[in-house]
């Protein structure tokens, strides 16, 4: 089990993985042919799940990394440029809450009335 799910279990929330089917996805993504469409995919599932996410949303980051930026010389995250950004326009998400998965501490890293911290990317 990963971090992140643990985390979720442990404050009885929902992984991500625990929203649908695995198969179902897992088989959409291996139809694809091509690592540009499996990209495409995995950045519109991603989004559509933060889309649809509700109340409090947790990630798991550890304390150092950013959550708004990315680092010079390296490609944007899915995070950054596709959920990120959904969850902060999800009127239904009223805040998100950064876990440190070394030490459990937690804080947070945007609340409903705070101004978008990231641009809007359609996927």
């Amino acid at each position: 089990m990963n971090e992140a799910k643990e985390y979720a279990n442990s404050v009885g929330g929902i992984y991500y993985e625990d929203c649908m089917d695995p198969n179902d996805h897992q088989n959409a993504y291996d139809e694809l042919d091509d690592e540009a469409e499996k990209t495409q995919f995995m950045r519109r599932l991603s989004q559509a799940l933060a889309m649809e996410a509700q109340g409090t949303v947790y990630v798991v980051a550890p304390a150092h990394a950013t959550l708004e930026g990315t680092p010079k010389g390296m490609d944007p995250s899915v995070w950054l440029e596709y959920e990120y950004g959904a969850l902060q326009r999800n009127t239904a998400v009223t805040q998100i809450i950064r876990v440190d998965p070394a030490t459990k501490a937690i804080s947070v890293a945007w609340k409903k009335g705070d101004h978008e911290t990231v641009a809007f990317k359609a996927a």
